[in-house]
């Protein structure tokens, strides 16, 4: 009798948890580990243990809600960069040139992350202008 490896594989992993590991937010912020180490020391995100639907070896995650708050809540100077087009630097010039500061300290979080409510009203562009020959 011949075994299909692959369905057992299916039947004996667990269902994957409600939650994103420290290595999977580093790559749907596009950032690195330090960054989401500092969200986490900074109380933005609380981890639970989990146990990994494959192996079954518990592991340190981020439950869902927390992201879907956080994210709902703050923005990444680079996402918002590249939502609008805008180099990042050109575009933090423009937020503080409207009063618009960092929400979270950068030299604590390792990143540049503005309230979502802070800038939704400003004036920003849609595209960097073209260059000037």
């Amino acid at each position: 009798m011949l075994v299909n490896g692959d369905e057992i594989k299916e039947l004996v992993r667990e269902p994957a948890p409600d939650a994103a590991t420290v290595h999977e937010l580093v790559g749907r912020f596009n950032t690195s580990v330090r960054v989401i180490k500092a969200l986490i020391t900074g109380g933005h995100f609380t981890t639970v243990t989990v146990r990994n639907a494959i192996n079954r070896c518990p592991m340190r995650a981020i439950p869902s809600a927390d992201l879907a708050a956080f994210m709902q809540d703050f923005v990444p100077l680079f996402e918002l960069s590249e939502q609008l087009h805008v180099h990042p630097r050109v575009l933090k010039a423009r937020l503080a040139e409207q009063g618009v500061q960092p929400a979270l300290d950068p030299k604590k979080h390792y990143a540049t992350f503005y309230r979502r409510a802070d800038i939704q009203q400003l004036d920003l562009p849609a595209r960097s202008p073209a260059p000037q020959e």
